[in-house]
């Protein structure tokens, strides 16, 4: 084994690492936002593209490409969908979104193929061996202690009205008494920390072969830290994984439902309850769409409050689609509208390229119907077979957390998710070398 890390592998380590902390983002237009950890990684992609070019071969694992198949599958698939959208779309070519529609159809491919070759892919290309996963684990750990010291630092100067760290340094704005560390905006903050479940079960993974729940005491400050967030986006994923959950011990457990889900389901309920009864702007938000709902469907253009329209970009395309519905045009809510259309349709309220927050919206709109059933069949499939490594007792317990993830993703969109599953693509190709190769995993 080498005793040292490769020092791009470092690189990549640290680009990946920072990418969800997104204090040091810098919002471009058009939907492009970036932040430190994109430099690394351009750093990375050229010294990659470099080193294929001069070896004319990349070497990877092929065991886990395959358990990526159906998520492959998915993105040709969507690619496909987004280019046929774009070349038959009349009403945009006509329109002034014409410009931002062709712009940013092809940057959303990019986008897309780009971050699984990098987050996944290259996650299995730099994670050989022992040492790159301890180095790797330590700076993920450290970054997650930071952001949760931080921000409980900030939570507190700012109840005494001491504002010390904005949701991004670029535009100095601050979120109030509300956790969110350097995360960014509060929900970033929401979902990082429901992601910090899974992460801790693919260390348990690499570790034992085995899964564990963290101990009590970190569970704890994780709810606590959740609950302060007051995040309208960790209600809406709190909703998701209780459904999922019922769903998945309904199916698979039939009589006996999974302790641990039972524990699970009463904390979110508790948090879900106490967010809703004891947010002021959760109880604002909730009571504005309500007093407004009957003109927006009859009029969905003319959204008429700043607390509407402030969230209105995850509600305008499900409005748009169930009126395409209304009139019999099925074809695209089945089959999606293609990347980054919510983004482009959402342009017509904004003025400029507006993605929705929430990623289920996105799923729904962009990938339709067929696609998002593609995207939760891909994710469960690469999971399960993933999932092999580890004793068979405690799959159960893995796919649980790992609904928490998706239901967090679901909720607002993080490149924390594909962070994570590259990383247990890697811990899971990482035992299959040694189980072939007949070493003591332990080593």
């Amino acid at each position: 084994m080498n005793s040292s890390v490769n020092p791009l592998a470092v690189i990549w380590m640290i680009s990946v690492s920072l990418e969800p902390f997104l204090l040091f983002s810098v919002n471009w237009g058009m939907g492009i936002t970036t932040n430190i950890s994109r430099l690394f990684q351009l750093v990375v992609f050229i010294i990659v593209s470099l080193n294929f070019l001069h070896k004319s071969k990349f070497v990877f694992s092929s065991f886990c490409v395959r358990n990526f198949l159906p998520y492959i599958y998915l993105m040709s698939y969507i690619s496909i969908i987004t280019l046929i959208s774009y070349a038959f779309n009349n009403d945009f070519h006509e329109s002034s979104m014409g410009d931002i529609f062709f712009n940013r159809t092809f940057l959303e491919i990019i986008i897309l193929w780009g971050q699984f070759f990098y987050f996944c892919i290259l996650a299995i290309y730099f994670l050989k061996n022992k040492l790159d996963f301890q180095y790797f684990f330590y700076i993920l750990f450290f970054l997650f202690i930071i952001n949760f010291l931080i921000g409980w630092v900030d939570y507190f100067l700012s109840s005494v009205e001491i504002y010390w760290v904005p949701r991004h340094f670029s535009d100095g704005v601050f979120v109030g008494n509300r956790f969110h560390g350097i995360a960014g905006e509060p929900r970033d903050a929401a979902v990082i920390m429901l992601c910090v479940f899974f992460l801790y079960a693919i260390w348990s993974a690499y570790i034992r072969r085995n899964f564990s729940y963290p101990q009590k005491w970190i569970i704890f400050l994780l709810l606590i830290s959740l609950y302060v967030t007051f995040s309208a986006s960790l209600m809406i994923a709190i909703l998701i994984s209780a459904v999922l959950i019922f769903i998945y011990n309904f199916i698979f457990s039939f009589r006996r439902m999974n302790r641990y889900s039972i524990g699970i389901l009463i904390l979110f309920a508790i948090i879900l309850i106490s967010t809703f009864m004891f947010s002021e702007r959760v109880y604002d938000y909730y009571f504005e769409y309500k007093n407004q709902l009957s003109s927006l469907i009859s009029n969905s253009m003319q959204p008429n409050s700043y607390l509407v329209k402030a969230s209105y970009n995850n509600f305008y395309p499900l409005l748009s689609s169930l009126n395409e519905i209304s009139q019999l045009n099925i074809v695209p809510s089945l089959f999606g509208h293609g990347l980054g259309a919510s983004g482009v349709l959402n342009s017509q309220i904004y003025g400029e390229f507006y993605n929705p927050n929430a990623q289920v919206i996105r799923l729904i709109y962009d990938y339709g119907l067929l696609g998002t059933i593609w995207f939760v069949y891909s994710y469960f499939y690469f999971l399960i077979r993933s999932g092999r490594i580890i004793d068979s007792s405690t799959l159960s317990n893995l796919i649980v957390v790992s609904i928490i993830m998706l239901s967090a993703y679901m909720a607002h969109r993080t490149n924390i998710f594909l962070i994570l599953l590259g990383l247990m693509a890697a811990v899971s190709n990482y035992h299959n070398l040694k189980q072939t190769k007949g070493l003591d995993v332990a080593k």
